[in-house]
């Protein structure tokens, strides 16, 4: 079984993080581009993305990373 680390791997009795039961409720103010990376996260084949396109998958990288600062600024 592979888990995400969320820092509650080991605890989580979810045998699939897609169902994860931890819930957080957040209202941020995301970008056109922040929506357009998760998007991407969702459906393209990174992998294959970093190879073709490096410089515009280090711009994904982090555009998410600020959007992942925003978020976890909020929860806090």
């Amino acid at each position: 079984m592979t888990k995400l680390q969320c820092g509650y791997e080991d605890e989580c009795t979810e045998d699939n993080c897609l169902y994860c039961p931890r819930k957080h409720k957040i209202t941020i103010e995301v970008t056109e581009a922040e929506l357009s990376c998760v998007e991407d996260c969702g459906v393209v084949d990174l992998p294959q993305h970093q190879k073709e396109k490096p410089e515009v998958f280090e711009l994904m990288q982090n555009v998410m990373n600020r959007l992942s600062s925003k978020m976890f600024k909020e929860i806090e």
